[in-house]
């Protein structure tokens, strides 16, 4: 199978808390590590389990026939 390498970038100036991700018919056949990247419930998932997202990218890797496009469903934004 192979492998892809899933990058989630804040470009935002202010801190993304609670980001969701539209993970309908996502598979793997390789487990995401840690699981707390990308918790999956429903067709939703949670990134880093709602924890925010500063500049630093949060990247995983998972393993299937084709690309999945994880589209941003929604997020708050956190602004001092």
């Amino acid at each position: 199978m192979p492998e892809w390498v899933v990058t989630i970038t804040n470009k935002c100036n202010c801190v993304q808390v609670n980001v969701k991700l539209n993970c309908q018919g996502f598979q793997t056949v390789e487990k995401i590590e840690p699981f707390t990247i990308l918790p999956i419930s429903g067709n939703e998932c949670l990134v880093n389990f709602g924890n925010p997202l500063y500049k630093d990218p949060v990247t995983f890797k998972y393993a299937w026939t084709t690309s999945f496009p994880l589209n941003p469903v929604s997020s708050e934004i956190a602004c001092p």
